[in-house]
């Protein structure tokens, strides 16, 4: 994973977390994937 994403996962997760604290943890779930705009698929 490049360096800036790791940014970008603590996000996530804190994101991810403050939903659960505020009993939506169930409702959450997914799969989450970052592109990088410069880069092909």
């Amino acid at each position: 994973m490049p360096v800036g994403n790791e940014l970008l996962r603590q996000q996530v997760l804190e994101a991810c977390r403050g939903l659960a604290a505020h009993g939506l943890g169930a409702g959450v779930g997914g799969h989450v994937s970052v592109r990088i705009p410069s880069e092909p698929f």
